[in-house]
């Protein structure tokens, strides 16, 4: 029986893979080796980021790399949770959120109240848009959306190493 295409039905087409065997697994260490990524030893991250699939995309890639994370939609509730936990490395909050509070007023509350805790923005816009009232913020604590899990580990390294 042929049908319409021309090709012949109840036939039955055999397809060969031949793929590279490996020996065992490879560790997650080792798979990631490339990337060549700082990581973490357990520090604090509050990731302050309002769009709720990029932040549990940030937090994903924190907590693989070693990272206590702990999450944020607004600059309100970051300042609760850092009211009521011991101790936070390094606040990562976008520049553009909502609740009449942006990442720069957040970070110029934070270091009011809290000075040891190292500070990094993420944004997908033009950051010299917001006003930084007088904020010292260097330009290498600033990551660009969309950014890699490798970018994102440096910037973790210099907030912790360098500031």
């Amino acid at each position: 029986m042929e049908d319409i295409t021309g090709h012949f039905l109840g036939r039955e087409t055999t397809v060969h893979l031949f793929l590279p065997t490996a020996d065992g697994a490879v560790p997650a260490e080792k798979r990631y080796e490339r990337e060549n990524v700082f990581e973490g030893h357990g520090e604090t991250v509050l990731v302050v980021e309002d769009d709720k699939e990029v932040r549990s995309l940030v937090v994903r890639m924190l907590k693989g790399l070693n990272y206590h994370v702990i999450e944020t939609a607004t600059a309100v509730e970051a300042i609760q949770e850092l009211e009521e936990v011991c101790r936070v490395d390094v606040v990562l909050s976008d520049i553009g959120l909502p609740g009449g509070m942006n990442g720069y007023e957040l970070a110029a509350a934070v270091r009011s109240e809290y000075p040891e805790i190292k500070i990094g923005f993420i944004s997908g816009y033009d950051a010299s848009k917001f006003p930084k009232d007088g904020l010292n913020v260097p330009n290498n604590t600033l990551l660009r959306k969309p950014f890699s899990r490798r970018k994102l580990s440096r910037l973790i390294e210099r907030l912790i190493t360098k500031y």
